[in-house]
């Protein structure tokens, strides 16, 4: 491969009109607004620039230079901490700007946001109001724990109970979902005076030492003992065992409080749509079975609403009302402060006063910052109506890939509520043979096309489709028209391809297929254009250096004009 990580390396020249992807000896380029795509050797290694006097030089070394040193300090600092087989990873992308639905990258590039940062951004990237919010609170008070009194927390913690129903009055603030999740874990074993825990397979709840038990995804768990925790069948209605049948799956978790405890638990927990295993809605009715069987084995019930939450599913504003039940305990995070390091845990006054037991704390929950930029997404979401907007928006998206799934037996499946979408692939519709190899290339293509979704599911087969709730009808239509056209090049249908324009300037479309290094060097205004790409073996002329991996590259080297 050409880095010292298992996974594709790639540059992006926007400004210069230029995409080129090196994987092992070869690469392939993509010239912005056309239709061909070039795959060339290194020892061939040619240019195309679709508007030449956009870009001068300097800018393009400049641009080279500064990504790759970006991408040797992420070697060196962070990818040892960022898992390189993550199936979500852009790790090429160097996003330095964000807009409502919309990122762009460091040359001006601009992305359709499909995924939310991990389905995070709710509200939009940058929403003035919420920014005005965080930047008035920053300016008057960054911190204080709870320990004291403030306007912002309380005013906060009403507002978001005001949202629950039933009697889940009492909020713990905190800092992500994962945390939430061990503080929910905590109460179920003090409230229920039991250890055991259930949970489903396929499951994320986290990667703690703690919820990495709960999740039931071996891509995300290490080898560490779990603790008093099962995880039972998953309902799900397109790979699970029993369709759609929620009996059938109750009945096994009935089977094992039965046979695989002493007849007590401490909880349950799920997901309502699974985010991580591939946007997969439980089988309708599932909860509210499940529910009571927990509870007369006197455990606690929890909603994992860290990505379902707020609106998103469109037709509720929590995920668990679509199965007609109503959790003890429900986790939050993620769109819960549009970007802010923010979660939170609901529950009853009778299994919060367990907490009472000893001192319970956290040093940055419910800082005033993030209390005022939390508050200030509820009313936006309030006030923009985005609950209706994700019922609108997301029926008209799932219309449109359904009716692309018609069109494509690679498209298995397509599920999910409002913005809440999955796209499972497969190489076969009876079999249900994971796409793993040609969802990552599809994948990509969609990047290049300028749509950024996420990955998910055991396999990495499924694409979640979980934008800001800003995304709209004409964001949809061109996410499904890129899809479209992206698996027609896939699958060779060239005559069935849409016209997508990633670039609304256009193309020059008088530029020739074929593009002698020394014109391009005039045009540039210089003599030679150079630049090193990481690689083995013997680099083209143009290269200087020979280099393996990514530590070969110098952090300031040469480019000759």
């Amino acid at each position: 491969m050409v880095t010292a990580y298992d996974y594709p390396f790639a540059i992006h020249l926007y400004t210069a009109g230029i995409d080129i992807c090196l994987v092992g000896d070869s690469a392939s380029m993509v010239v912005h607004g056309h239709d061909t795509t070039l795959p060339i050797s290194l020892d061939e290694m040619l240019v195309h620039c679709e508007a030449p006097s956009r870009i001068t030089a300097a800018k393009a070394i400049a641009v080279i230079v500064s990504f790759f040193n970006l991408h040797r300090l992420f070697t060196i600092y962070l990818l040892p901490t960022i898992s390189a087989s993550n199936s979500t990873l852009y790790a090429q992308l160097n996003i330095v700007e964000g807009k409502m639905q919309y990122l762009f990258d460091e040359s001006g590039k601009r992305y359709l946001d499909a995924f939310a940062g991990i389905v995070t951004v709710s509200c939009g990237h940058c929403h003035p109001q919420i920014l005005d919010a965080i930047v008035e609170q920053s300016k008057l008070l960054q911190h204080a724990t709870t320990i004291y009194l403030h306007h912002a927390i309380a005013d906060f913690g009403e507002a978001l109970a005001s949202k629950m129903p039933g009697n889940l009055k009492v909020v713990y603030f905190v800092n992500s979902g994962t945390e939430a999740n061990e503080l929910a874990m905590l109460m179920a074993r003090l409230y229920s005076g039991n250890l055991g825990m259930i949970a489903l397979r396929n499951a994320y709840h986290g990667g703690s030492a703690g919820t990495i038990g709960l999740t039931a995804l071996n891509t995300w768990k290490y080898p560490i003992p779990q603790g008093e925790i099962h995880h039972v069948m998953n309902p799900d209605p397109y790979r699970g065992t029993f369709g759609s049948d929620a009996s059938h799956y109750a009945k096994e978790v009935q089977d094992h409080i039965d046979y695989g405890t002493s007849g007590k638990v401490a909880g349950f927990i799920a997901e309502t749509i699974q985010g991580v295993g591939g946007a997969v809605e439980l089988a309708p009715g599932y909860l509210k079975l499940v529910y009571d069987m927990v509870r007369k084995a006197g455990g606690v019930c929890i909603a994992d609403e860290v990505q379902t939450g707020f609106g998103r599913t469109g037709s509720h504003y929590w995920g668990f009302e679509t199965q007609g039940a109503i959790p003890d305990i429900v986790t939050m995070a993620k769109g819960i402060g549009n970007g802010l390091p923010l979660g939170a845990v609901v529950t009853t006054p009778e299994i919060a006063s367990v907490m009472a037991q000893k001192i319970q704390f956290n040093t940055f929950g419910g800082n005033p910052v993030c209390s005022a930029g939390g508050l200030a997404v509820l009313r936006v979401l309030d006030k923009e109506k985005r609950q209706q907007h994700c019922s609108d928006v997301g029926s008209h998206l799932i219309g449109r890939l359904s009716n692309l799934q018609q069109k494509h037996e690679i498209i298995g499946d397509v599920r999910g509520r409002g913005l809440m979408v999955g796209i499972e692939l497969v190489t076969d519709r009876k079999e249900k043979t994971p796409a793993k190899a040609e969802t990552a290339v599809l994948f990509e293509k969609l990047r290049e096309l300028g749509v950024l979704v996420g990955k998910g599911g055991l396999h990495g087969n499924v694409f979640r489709i979980k934008p800001p709730m800003c995304f709209n009808k004409d964001d949809a239509d061109f996410l499904v028209d890129a899809l479209d056209y992206a698996i027609s090049k896939l699958q060779g249908h060239d005559d069935d391809c849409p016209k997508v324009n990633s670039d609304p300037e256009g193309a020059d479309s008088t530029l020739p297929t074929q593009v002698d290094p020394e014109l391009l060097g005039g045009w540039l205004g210089c003599e030679t254009f150079v630049a090193v790409f990481p690689g083995e073996g013997d680099l083209p002329v143009y290269a200087k250096r020979h280099i393996k991996t990514l530590q070969d590259i110098p952090l300031n080297y040469k480019v000759h004009l």
